[in-house]
């Protein structure tokens, strides 16, 4: 029949052997799918990330728009980092109180794009850090937690000698029969 291409890995193949794109758009590969919708779903994921830095950073400093520059710049280190926007935004509560001092008392209430690139400078200095420690430290946790989780259950899950002898209740008569 037709030759299409793929939406996922850009090769053309038969288009009887393929399966209708997501909203019908397109085709994919039978084995395209599966990566394919993983992709789309890593993607939905980081767009509500930065959507709830945008708006958080439009509470922070009193804004109606972000300028395109400074968007720029966060994205620019989240790459290069190889961070995710949920961090930076983590980084930005965490060094808060800095930068609304800062904000307050150096910037004079300005949300030029000067100022808010002046706000993430502080937010790498203070909170990047401390904000990524945290996260590991929560990860570190939850894992110890999971084991403990594991050890306690396997400890119960065990047949044991316990579970084995009879007990002896006063109402029993199993014995006279």
């Amino acid at each position: 029949m037709g030759m299409v291409k793929c939406q996922y890995c850009l090769v053309k193949g038969d288009k009887t052997l393929m399966e209708k794109g997501l909203h019908k758009k397109g085709y994919l590969h039978k084995n395209c799918i599966k990566d394919f919708l993983e992709n789309e779903r890593k993607k939905k994921n980081e767009q509500e990330q930065r959507r709830e830095l945008y708006g958080y950073l439009l509470s922070l400093h009193n804004a109606i728009e972000i300028p395109t520059r400074n968007l720029l710049r966060l994205k620019e280190i989240k790459e290069n980092k190889k961070i995710e926007y949920s961090l930076i935004l983590e980084a930005y509560k965490m060094s808060e109180e800095k930068i609304k001092w800062f904000i307050s008392n150096v910037l004079d209430y300005k949300n030029d794009s000067e100022g808010i690139n002046a706000c993430i400078t502080l937010m790498l200095k203070h909170g990047i850090n401390p904000a990524f420690q945290e996260r590991k430290n929560k990860a570190k946790q939850e894992m110890h937690q999971k084991e403990m989780y594991e050890v306690k259950t396997r400890a119960d899950m065990s047949l044991g000698a316990a579970a084995r002898t009879k007990v002896k209740d006063e109402m029993d008569i199993s014995h006279l029969l």
